[in-house]
Formats: C-alpha cells, structure tokens, sequence
C-alpha cells in the first residue's frame, strides 16, 4: 500500500515537472535586443578616448622621462611637429570578443648635431582584444585579453647614410620599450570609460513621473552576423515600486535580414512597449463637455440612436469617455497601431443616469521620435478609426452606426487623444546604452510585433576627437 502510493505520488510529481517545464518553455517571452555594429562601437570608443582625456595623458607622459628610454645623441630641443588623429579599426571575432586596431603618427623635430633641423616620423600600431563577462557582483565589465604594439615605420629628414646609430638608438632604446608602456595601460582606461557608460544602461531610471524602467542582461554578448548581440530583461515597476507583470509575446522576428554596415538595430517588442503602457491605463479617460462639443444635444443624440427615450430635444449632453483596458500596441501592415476599447456615457447632468452607454472599440496610428536615449510614442489624432460601436444600455434597436461612430470619433480625438499625448511626452521610455554612443541618425521602421530603430553611424565624422593641433611644439 505504501509503495504504491509512493510510486503515484512520483507520478504525480514527474508529470507536475514535465508540464512546469512545458510551460516554461512555451511562455518564453521576446526581449529587447541590441544588434550593435562596429561602427557604433567605433563611435563609442573615440567618444571614451576624448572623455577621458586620453590623450592629453599620452602627451603628458611622452614629454617625461619614461623607464628603459634614453636620449637621442646628437638631437637637441625635440618638440611636436605634427600628430595624426588615430585610425582606429574595429573587428568582432565569434564568441565575443572586439579587436580594436589603433595606427597613430607623430613627428617630432629638434636641432641636429650636423645643424639645421632634424624630423623623426614615427608610425606605430596598437592592437587590443576585449571582451564582456561578468565580475563577482553580476555586473558587465569590459575585459582587456591582449595589448600589442608594433612599430610601423620610423623614418627622417636625414640623409641615409646618416640613419644607422641615431635611429636604431632611437628604436631600440626608445620606441620598443617605452610604447607599449604607455599605449597598453591608455587602452585599458578607454575600455574602464566605455565600461563606466555601459553601467547607466543597468541603472534603474525614472519614466517620467509615472515609475521606473531598469534593464538586466540576459546572458552575454554574442557576435554574430557582424554585429555584438546584445540581450536585455527590462523591469517596469510603477511609481510605489510595484512590478508591473511583462505583457508577454512569443518569440519571433529578432530584426530586419539585410542589415547594412554601420547601422545598429535597438529591436523593441511591442510586449515591452504595452508593459509599458501599463503606466498610462487611465490617460485616455476623459469628459467631453458641452464647451467642446457645444451642438451635442438630445435632437442630436436621437438622430444617431433612434430608440432614446423621449426628452427635451434642446437639452444639452455630455459624454463621460473611460477606457476599458490598458491601450496595446502592435504591428499591422508595416505601421504601429495603438487598440483602446472605451465606453461613453452620456448624460444630460452629471449627477443623473446615463441616458445611454456606448461600447467603443478603436485603433490609432502610433509614432515614435527619439530624443537623446528615450523614445517617446505619440498617437495621430487624424489617423484614427472606429471598428465597432454599439449601446449597450438601454435597448434601443437600430442605429446610426456610420454617423454615431464618426461624432464619437472625432469627440475623443479632440478631447482625449491630446491627454494621452501629453502624458506620454512627459514620461517617455529609457532605450539600452549603446556603449557610450549616441541615438543621433536614428530612424524607426515596424517590423511583425518589434519597433525597430536604426541608429546610423555609417558616416559619422571624427568630431569626436580632440583637436590635436594643441600638442604642436610642445617639449618631448
């Protein structure tokens, strides 16, 4: 007896694990995603380099005595000639990890034993390996694998047959033991600035006044079809710091198939966007008064319902407009719709019954803009309409669906459709960081249940960088 109900409880309990994981499997819900492209990391990293002064520190420790270097016999009074902006490269090698290629140029010049002025051009290349991975506190960091540097090129204004000893000094003595040096540890603190703006994107930052929108990662980065992929689980919470539950949509489309060099893709589920939403359940309530629709009378009710019961004809209405449900959006033939469900009362007191309730059910073209790192999502008052109305109470037979749907439509357009626009102005949604970059160059396009929005950095200048011309003639 007592195996026996040993052995159902086991049952019992297989059949409860398999059907937990079956429906953990299946309730699998679409993320946010960042398809992050080389130029943006590209942009990002020069950003760092000029943030952190980077090289002004360079500069600064050329013109000390570093270790293992030796002076240049024969060459008095070196100063700054010249400096290239460095040319950086970026390379994502599979699992993870970014390779970052540096060639810069620098031309020195002092007086030389044999007189006149002598010129010693020096190019060199610095190669970094980093990747993403998780310190002891759960925490995103930027890991440096490997940091080598190499001498291109030193050439000068010298005849050649006077080149051997002071460049091979210079060379040997100098360049190969102070570079790597001072290059190596400057990477590491561009790495640390691109891994100090990272953190803002895991911050728990405020939607206006309405809650809080915090995003984690869900896994690490991955490269794959020449982007660093990049995973987020946001968390929406209210205003008292209640969670607000993920509006959940299976996975699918993670983002366009043809993804042109230089633009990074921010992939937003609609999901999110409706978890979001949440926050607004109540901005598109709204009285429609005798002010704003001053011709709405009983006369004018009667024309579109019939079956109202009789009253004075001249008495004046108003409409009291709630939402339903929380206003979802998604994706319908290439454009964002926003659904909200209503009902109308309509009353000739505010105190007194309705003379009539009407269902209402809608949908409005939805736009997004960007503005620096939040999106902002807006309706279009002239693009909306109405997919089905009816009255609910009282029973009045037939009505004047066309021209009741039309007066409905247009009272909510103008009376809540800018309320709700205005709250969603006021409180707009947090995008994931790009490491550092910016959201300039954007453009939105929809895609089957994903707001996608394309940051170009294809052909952004160098603006970044700091002027060098500042370092010219300054002491070595």
């Amino acid at each position: 007896m007592g195996l026996c109900l040993k052995a159902t409880q086991v049952c019992l309990l297989l059949l409860f694990c398999s059907r937990a994981a079956l429906s953990d499997e299946t309730s699998e819900c679409r993320q946010p995603m960042v398809k992050i492209d080389k130029h943006t990391i590209m942009v990002a990293a020069k950003k760092s380099m000029t943030d952190s002064n980077i090289m002004e520190e360079l500069a600064e420790a050329a013109a000390k005595n570093q270790g293992g270097a030796k002076a240049i016999k024969g060459i008095k009074g070196l100063k700054v000639k010249d400096i290239q902006p460095p040319k950086i490269e970026i390379r994502l090698h599979e699992p993870g990890n970014i390779e970052m290629p540096v060639e810069s140029q620098i031309t020195i010049a002092g007086k030389s034993f044999i007189g006149g002025t002598m010129e010693i051009t020096v190019r060199s290349k610095m190669t970094t390996v980093s990747c993403m991975e998780y310190d002891d506190n759960k925490e995103l960091r930027l890991k440096a694998k490997s940091c080598n540097v190499e001498l291109i090129s030193c050439k000068t204004n010298l005849p050649s047959s006077m080149l051997p000893k002071i460049v091979n000094k210079f060379l040997n003595s100098t360049l190969t033991k102070v570079l790597p040096g001072m290059m190596c540890p400057a990477a590491d603190k561009v790495l640390l600035h691109i891994e100090e703006k990272m953190k803002k994107a895991f911050e728990e930052c405020p939607i206006g006044d309405r809650g809080t929108m915090q995003y984690t990662m869900d896994g690490l980065p991955e490269v794959y079809d020449g982007s660093l992929n990049m995973k987020f689980k946001p968390v929406v919470r209210d205003r008292d710091g209640n969670e607000i539950p993920n509006v959940c949509e299976a996975p699918g489309s993670e983002g366009s198939s043809a993804r042109p060099d230089g633009i990074t893709e921010v992939i937003i589920p609609t999901g999110i966007l409706n978890t979001v939403l949440e926050l607004f359940k109540k901005d598109m309530d709204c009285d429609a008064t005798s002010d704003s629709i001053s011709d709405l009378t009983v006369g004018k009710m009667k024309e579109m319902i019939p079956g109202l019961p009789d009253m004075d004809p001249s008495k004046k209405v108003k409409l009291e407009i709630r939402s339903v449900e929380t206003p979802k959006v998604r994706i319908e033939d290439g454009k964002s719709v926003m659904a909200i469900h209503s009902t109308i009362d309509v009353k000739t007191d505010p105190d007194n019954e309705p003379v009539c309730t009407i269902d209402m059910e809608h949908k409005w073209d939805a736009g997004y803009e960007q503005l620096n790192d939040t999106m902002k999502v807006f309706l279009q008052p002239e693009a909306g309409r109405t997919t089905a109305i009816s009255v609910t109470s009282p029973s009045v037979g037939d009505i004047n669906e066309d021209q009741l749907k039309e007066y409905m439509q247009n009272a909510i357009a103008s009376n809540c459709v800018p309320g709700m626009n205005g709250a969603l102005e006021k409180n707009q949604m947090k995008m994931p960081n790009l490491m550092g970059a910016d959201y300039n160059h954007s453009a939105f396009k929809m895609v089957e249940g994903v707001v996608i929005i394309e940051v170009d950095h294809s052909n952004v200048e160098d603006d970044s960088m700091v002027h060098l011309e500042k370092f010219k003639n300054m002491s070595v």
